[in-house]
């Protein structure tokens, strides 16, 4: 889905293409065509958290938030993306579980749940959170969260890696899982 989302529209995924500089470009044209764009600011956020940028991103998380009486679970995800990024681990951690909380599946939450808490020194809760995933995704592992978050910076997409893995995540991917729809 993602290639077909590039092929009719190579703008949407910019960021994700080794082209931040456009990416940034674009949401600041989206944004001055309509700067109260929840959406735009929301996933302007997210793209900054992903390229390193969380001290950016969050004033546009905010903005997004702050006009919204109802946020879908995948808008809390990047506040908490930018704080474990920023270093607030307690925080992100509490942002994480409320977005797993409405959406146990969600695996962008559930990975940096798992970072967040081994770097407050919480193995046992980190494994406990590997485990869930597994359950939840199983053929999921670091090579899928080396393409889910292309931290530019490698000191960055080692910490992530570093963090699943002494958690228990590992390269090998687990079997498929077979749903029998009757």
């Amino acid at each position: 889905m993602a290639h077909k989302a590039i092929a009719l529209d190579g703008n949407s995924a910019l960021g994700f293409r080794d082209r931040p500089d456009a990416a940034v470009a674009a949401f600041e044209q989206a944004l001055a065509l309509s700067p109260e764009n929840a959406e735009a600011l929301v996933a302007y956020g997210e793209t900054l958290n992903r390229l390193g940028r969380p001290a950016q991103a969050q004033p546009l998380l905010d903005a997004a938030m702050a006009g919204e009486s109802f946020c879908p679970p995948s808008w809390e995800f990047p506040r908490g993306h930018s704080l474990v990024l920023l270093g607030a681990q307690d925080k992100a951690v509490l942002r994480f579980r409320a977005v797993l909380a409405r959406v146990p599946g969600f695996v962008p939450a559930r990975v940096q749940l798992i970072r967040a808490l081994m770097e407050l020194g919480q193995t046992k809760a980190a494994s406990g959170e590997v485990a869930q995933l597994k359950d939840n995704a199983p053929r999921y592992g670091l090579v899928q969260a080396a393409r889910m978050f292309p931290y530019p910076a490698a000191a960055e997409r080692d910490r992530l890696q570093t963090a699943l893995s002494d958690a228990g995540m590992t390269w090998a991917v687990g079997p498929r899982r077979v749903i029998s729809i009757s």
